[in-house]
């Protein structure tokens, strides 16, 4: 039962992530490579972000984070890459990094190269 909301997470994540991306199917490659680069807190934050960017406490009230707890997700995020965040005069903004696919044809099938922007 864990295990099913375990990921829970990652498939909301996923389904958030593919309204970005054009012709992109939710399988087990791509949960793979979700579950590599976020645990399952960010994954559950990651899918509650709108595509617009987002205020602090507009994060708190979609997550039901504490604020203190989210500050710090964000962070690990950001650290990874995965979310941007915007400083501006009355606070800072967040958004989701952007995720690239490449496809490209080989022998007859298709070989997926997925890139997500990582802050070395």
């Amino acid at each position: 039962m864990e295990q099913d909301a375990n990921e829970a997470a990652y498939r909301l994540l996923a389904e958030r992530l593919k309204a970005n991306l054009v012709e992109t199917s939710i399988n087990e490659e791509l949960m793979e490579i979700l579950r590599h680069l976020y645990t399952e807190s960010e994954a559950m934050v990651g899918s509650k972000f709108a595509i617009a960017p987002m205020k602090l406490e507009q994060i708190v009230s979609s997550t039901g984070f504490a604020e203190d707890e989210l500050k710090r997700t964000l962070q690990s995020m950001i650290h990874k890459g995965l979310v941007l965040n915007l400083p501006l005069p009355d606070g800072a903004i967040y958004m989701l990094s952007p995720m690239i696919m490449f496809k490209k044809e080989k022998a007859g099938s298709v070989v997926a190269f997925w890139s997500f922007p990582l802050v070395g």
